[in-house]
């Protein structure tokens, strides 16, 4: 799937598979995530909101999910699919250049985006990603690990211990990879 702009394929291989079909793959990652009263949670890569739909069925009346996508295509899409919501904000933009102050979330969520991410560009996505945590925040992360498509568990870790984020779990079956890391200030 292109990130910012879908063509015809891509939006009936999301729409079917990952909205109507694909929940169960959803809601596996939901189940991995530790919800507290009160909880802000940002999304990075929120395409058409699969996920935010499984997440925010979990939050209590005072959490708050705050989704960012880079294509207006894809964010359109999760505003209509998720507008009986109340509790989530959905936002075009790139993360660097979003007016979201640093030190305001206590989880930030990456299902199936950083290996579609320049490599080059990684480093400083998961720095600026860790800089809008609360002290003790987590980023919780699922990637694909195949060579033929996908990041290497290698490169995950490295990322992610590089920046100061401490590996709480991991779970790495040759296909994808899940990881829970914690920031300590």
């Amino acid at each position: 799937m292109t990130m910012e702009n879908p063509n015809f394929i891509d939006e009936i291989i999301e729409g079917l598979i990952g909205y109507r079909l694909g929940g169960f793959v959803y809601k596996k990652f939901v189940k991995e995530i530790e919800f507290k009263n009160n909880q802000r949670i940002l999304e990075f890569g929120c395409g058409g909101g699969c996920l935010t739909k499984h997440v925010v069925k979990k939050l209590d009346n005072n959490s708050f999910v705050t989704s960012i996508d880079i294509s207006d295509f894809w964010v359109n899409k999760a505003k209509k699919r998720l507008k009986k919501y109340e509790y989530i904000n959905i936002i075009t933009g790139n993360i660097y250049d979003l007016d979201i102050k640093e030190g305001s979330f206590d989880t930030v969520l990456i299902h199936y985006v950083l290996h579609d991410i320049h490599i080059a560009d990684r480093e400083n996505i998961i720095k600026t990603l860790k800089d809008k945590l609360k002290i003790n925040g987590k980023i919780y992360i699922k990637e694909p690990t195949k060579e033929s498509h996908g990041i290497p568990v290698s490169e995950i870790r490295q990322l992610m211990t590089s920046n100061d984020l401490e590996e709480v779990r991991f779970k790495n079956d040759n296909k994808k990879f899940f990881g829970v890391y914690k920031i300590y200030h």
